[in-house]
């Protein structure tokens, strides 16, 4: 037997923007986000972006630099949590070249 627990986990996602697609909801025709394709050094990777939280949609072949997470509704999906900042790229360096033992 397996128990699993949610831990919401953030990735960085940093790559060129390949397509952009609307969705909207079936019922009436009401635009809800969209998912937009980036082509990533690991290979390529869809992230959901949410009209309700007010992010700019990338546009196709411009750079995309996201902190994304994982929305485990009734797929996995990679959804926009924030655009990466400065700060971001400190506490990465920080944590994988300063932390002594």
């Amino acid at each position: 037997m397996s128990i699993g627990t949610r831990t919401k986990p953030e990735v960085l996602v940093l790559g060129f923007v390949t397509r952009t697609r609307e969705f909207k909801r079936k019922l009436d025709g009401v635009l809800l986000g969209s998912n937009v394709d980036v082509d990533t050094d690991g290979g390529g990777v869809s992230i959901t972006y949410w009209l309700s939280d007010g992010a700019l949609v990338p546009s196709v072949g411009q750079y995309a630099a996201v902190i994304a997470g994982v929305d485990e509704g009734r797929e996995a999906q990679l959804v926009h949590l924030r655009d990466l900042t400065p700060g971001d790229l400190d506490l990465i360096g920080s944590n994988a070249f300063g932390k002594k033992g």
